[in-house]
């Protein structure tokens, strides 16, 4: 149950792709106003799988559509008499575990991808809110709650959201990926000729901080002009800049990242980032802010490098462009591992707790 997009999309179509056929019957709700590419294409070819949409399904807050949304949800279960509801991320993990408990629902587990709570273009007052939304919700309308990065898991204790036994650590993963063709991938980004590409997968929102991906490149620039950023996702279309390069949604991202020399991230907070795992899965080095979510993914990946977000841009760039030249002339190595894992943990948390 979510507005299917990013990697929470992601995430619902690996974990429900590999579900027992013969076991489970799968209803999703969300709102078409919110799905991504990949999850739209990936819906209209699921022919059995029952999709009800919530137009009232929103990510701001709002009590009339929020009511609207929990009324319609209660409806659906109601329809559909799920014996798990699963619910992904904040916004619709609130309306969601409240509907699915005023109906009784036998289990309701929850995986925030990352706590509103962290967030901090938030003030301390609404941080506060979200967490003390949470601490509620975890304590009266949710059994289970999967955390998909162990330092997701560490703030959740750190806030007191609810005892430790409710809450289980299963990390997000992908699936072993054949290296792209490295050539293709950097025409359809749009600049074959460029000696370097560095890029970025995702929304543009404030969480990603696109406005310090932006310092970054236009400092970059006078280093070495022949570096070219380029960022790809939704919500681009209203942004611009002479530094970077904003290419819009597109599919099959995971062997688009193979044709980009370095990935670069510049998020506030994140779970556990599909996209940085995606890079990790054609091999391509990561240079990320080392902060909740992406410093467990920096820990564990040998092509991986951090900075914090309070380094000057100037010593972020000249270490970006070590990175680059590092790398030149050496092959992918990718490092994938931990998806069949994430698929059992998950199914062990439907089956028992």
């Amino acid at each position: 149950m979510q507005g299917a997009a990013g990697g929470v999309s992601r995430y619902m179509i690996d974990v429900i792709s590999n579900l027992p056929d013969t076991k489970y019957s799968v209803g999703i709700v969300f709102n078409s106003k919110f799905e991504d590419q990949r999850f739209k294409i990936w819906r209209f070819r699921k022919t059995d799988i029952q999709f009800f949409e919530v137009p009232s399904l929103c990510r701001e807050i709002s009590l009339s559509k929020d009511v609207e949304s929990i009324n319609r949800i209660r409806s659906v279960i109601c329809e559909f008499h799920p014996d798990i509801v699963h619910l992904q991320s904040s916004k619709a993990g609130f309306v969601g575990r409240v509907a699915a408990k005023l109906e009784h629902v036998k289990k309701i587990v929850y995986t925030p991808h990352a706590y509103a709570f962290l967030s901090p273009e938030f003030s301390n007052i609404k941080r506060s809110i979200y967490t003390l939304a949470e601490t509620i919700l975890s304590r009266y309308f949710t059994d289970v709650t999967i955390n998909c990065s162990h330092s997701e898991y560490e703030h959740a204790q750190e806030h007191k959201l609810d005892r430790s036994t409710k809450f289980r650590v299963i990390p997000n993963a992908v699936p072993s990926f054949h290296i792209p063709d490295i050539d293709y991938q950097r025409t359809r980004i749009g600049h074959p000729e460029k000696k370097f590409i560095v890029g970025n997968v995702a929304r543009v929102t404030e969480q990603k901080n696109p406005q310090l991906f932006e310092r970054i490149a236009q400092e970059m620039s006078t280093i070495d002009s022949t570096i070219q950023f380029v960022w790809v996702g939704p919500n681009t279309d209203d942004r611009h800049s002479n530094f970077v390069d904003y290419l819009g949604e597109m599919t099959e991202t995971q062997a688009l990242i193979g044709g980009i020399d370095v990935y670069l991230s510049t998020s506030f907070f994140e779970g556990l980032s599909y996209s940085l795992l995606e890079a990790a899965s054609v091999g391509i080095p990561v240079f990320a802010a080392d902060v909740p979510g992406n410093d467990e993914f920096i820990s564990n990946y040998h092509d991986a490098y951090g900075f914090e977000l309070t380094d000057d841009v100037i010593y972020i760039a000249k270490k970006l462009k070590s990175i680059l030249y590092k790398y030149k002339n050496l092959p992918l190595n990718p490092s994938v591992d931990g998806f069949d894992d994430m698929i059992t943990q998950t199914l062990k948390v439907y089956e028992g707790f």
